[in-house]
């Protein structure tokens, strides 16, 4: 303290014993610290802006090689290039390999990668279903997220689109089940990806409400039958859609844990691929308590 801070007060005795001292400046320690953390800094930036200018002429070597000219208008259309690679490719690793001279091939490297990787995955959305309860977003209001959900569930009986705003504007929407039994049903007609997750984001909570909720979800599918031609070269009398429907998962999800808190978690449930073209429903049934809350859900072939 006495080598980085001024003396405060004045050593002695008699009438300015105790008084302040007009001179606040610490010590010889101070000012050499200060003195070297100046001269470290004026290193740093002179090297920085070294670096700088080298990697800048650098750039423009390399914009020369690739197009074998000095065309102003090129090397701003090479730059461009790489400020979209920039915004849409993931950046290479930084390790103790990647630095200024080589960090733009690294990255172009990486676009080839992410390129050739992802032509082996369709270009159509994964989900056919995919929402998540909240405050913002496509489904951040009950009217949103019922115009959202209106073709595919089906409420029989005991559920319904709840926003509960008892805490305030937090808008903790979702579908909740508010008695026993309570059944819903979401039905996918024909479906165009083959399907293979479903993916639940549900409530667990605590209290006398939530004792002993549980809901049973259950996967069915049906595989469309087509029309095959006969040995004599007729078509047979099998119509689409009439094929029986098959449990292909289920599975029991808890609403209750033993916290004093709500936490909302995700449960996965897998199961062999749906052929495209077939149809799924997911029934999702209350078989124990009488309260339960889905905040999200996502039916996806990967």
């Amino acid at each position: 303290e006495t080598a980085f801070s001024p003396k405060w007060r004045i050593k002695g005795r008699g009438a300015f014993r105790g008084q302040y001292t007009e001179d606040v400046h610490f010590g010889y320690a101070g000012h050499l610290a200060a003195l070297w953390t100046w001269i470290y800094s004026s290193l740093k930036v002179a090297v920085q802006f070294c670096n700088d200018k080298d990697w800048e002429e650098h750039q423009k070597v390399k914009a020369r090689q690739h197009y074998n000219d000095d065309n102003p208008s090129a090397r701003k259309s090479h730059i461009r290039d790489n400020v979209h690679m920039l915004r849409d490719v993931k950046p290479p690793p930084l390790d103790y390999e990647l630095d200024l001279q080589n960090v733009t091939d690294a990255w172009k490297e990486e676009k080839i990668r992410q390129e050739e990787h992802c032509q082996t995955i369709s270009s159509s959305p994964p989900c056919i279903m995919a929402w998540v309860a909240g405050p913002e977003g496509r489904t951040s209001t009950k009217t949103k997220l019922g115009f959202y959900l209106r073709h595919m569930m089906k409420i029989e009986k005991g559920w319904k689109l709840e926003n509960d705003l008892s805490t305030g504007w937090a808008r903790k929407l979702g579908v909740v089940a508010f008695e026993p039994d309570a059944t819903m049903r979401f039905h996918f007609g024909k479906v165009s990806e083959p399907l293979q997750i479903l993916t639940i984001h549900s409530l667990k909570s605590y209290g006398e409400a939530w004792e002993g909720s549980k809901v049973r979800v259950t996967i069915n599918k049906r595989i469309q039958q087509q029309q095959q031609p006969s040995a004599n070269g007729e078509a047979n009398t099998t119509v689409a859609g009439s094929g029986d429907w098959e449990i292909i998962q289920q599975q029991h999800i808890s609403g209750i844990h033993n916290s004093t808190s709500s936490i909302s978690y995700s449960t996965e449930m897998r199961f062999p691929p749906v052929p495209i073209g077939s149809d799924v429903i997911v029934e999702i049934k209350l078989v124990g308590g009488s309260k339960f809350k889905i905040t999200g859900m996502m039916m996806c072939s990967r």
